[in-house]
């Protein structure tokens, strides 16, 4: 063990974990942050300096066209959900020459819930 301590050179502790280098990289961090922090409190004020005083409303100054305002994404979203009911309360067909048909999601409950039960070695194969 003495033979491995004898291996590292005489002030290894000290140049390695230099305290000196420790206290001015943490004080140039705070400097940096400092001067970080003064820029942006000087951008902030500087640009809502020009907004108007803060006695307004700030949801009336939001919302300038109130509840009548919708974004395109808002009307596409009414009409998609208008055409998936429709499509899941209504009969159709899905495939005529097959004979494959839609009927409305409550009725489709209502068949399963009242069918008789199969055991699935009686179910067709796909």
């Amino acid at each position: 063990m003495s033979a491995s301590l004898s291996l590292l050179p005489p002030d290894y502790e000290r140049r390695d974990a230099s305290p000196r280098i420790i206290v001015l990289t943490a004080a140039g961090l705070a400097v940096c942050l400092a001067i970080v922090l003064i820029v942006a409190a000087w951008i902030y004020r500087a640009h809502y300096r020009q907004l108007p005083t803060a006695s307004r409303d700030p949801v009336a100054m939001s919302f300038q066209h109130g509840a009548t305002a919708q974004t395109s994404l808002a009307r596409d979203w009414v009409e998609q959900d208008r055409s998936v009911r429709a499509h899941l309360q209504t009969y159709g067909w899905i495939n005529r020459e097959a004979g494959v048909a839609r009927i409305p999601i409550e009725r489709a409950m209502e068949l399963i819930a009242t069918g008789p039960a199969r055991n699935a070695r009686e179910a067709p194969a796909p």
